[in-house]
């Protein structure tokens, strides 16, 4: 048992996983996924020939965001489209988080998180809440040998996420009045 950055990187995917609000479905699908296999529609997330290039998983996350700030309230529109997006998203970027530790990543990671919180529904602001609450507060905190470059990058990226209106108030409710 090693227990370097990479081992406590995996348990901070593991937690989230077993959050998400598809509870073991999702948790299944996403271990399929980090493992390069399953029907994962995000799998290239995963692909153990990116190990290391940050740059490719940014540029994924930022067309992603782009994706969803150009199609807006009508990608919900669409059941398990709407899945996807609330569910297996939200778990393939915090695997391209934890596999892929930069500032850049985290930025991307933060910006995609904030276009998700543009859909008014509970189960994204849900999805977004135990991001934070599974990936960038230990990453802010400094936990698991997070660089100080990430840790700075997490905790912009928690002010940026706490002062969209309404967001706290929000993620209080979601979290049935606790955090």
């Amino acid at each position: 048992g090693g227990g370097g950055p990479s081992s406590s990187y995996t348990s901070l995917s593991l937690a989230y996983s077993s959050s998400t609000a598809g509870g073991v479905a999702a948790a299944a699908a996403a271990a399929a996924a980090a493992a390069g296999s399953g029907p994962g529609v995000l799998s290239g997330f995963y692909d153990p020939s990116l190990i290391g290039f940050e740059e490719t998983v940014a540029f994924a996350l930022e067309t992603t965001r782009a994706a969803l700030v150009a199609g807006g309230p009508s990608l919900t529109h669409c059941q398990p489209l709407k899945e996807i997006l609330a569910v297996q998203l939200p778990s393939a970027m915090c695997h391209a988080m934890i596999h892929h530790p930069s500032m850049n990543v985290t930025s991307c990671f933060v910006q995609t998180a904030l276009a998700l919180l543009k859909f008014d529904d509970s189960e994204f602001v849900s999805a977004v809440g135990a991001m934070v609450e599974r990936v960038l507060l230990p990453l802010a905190e400094r936990q698991a040998g997070v660089p100080t470059e990430q840790q700075e990058a997490a905790l912009e990226g928690l002010l940026d996420l706490i002062r969209q209106p309404e967001f706290a108030r929000r993620l209080f409710v979601s979290h049935d009045c606790r955090l």
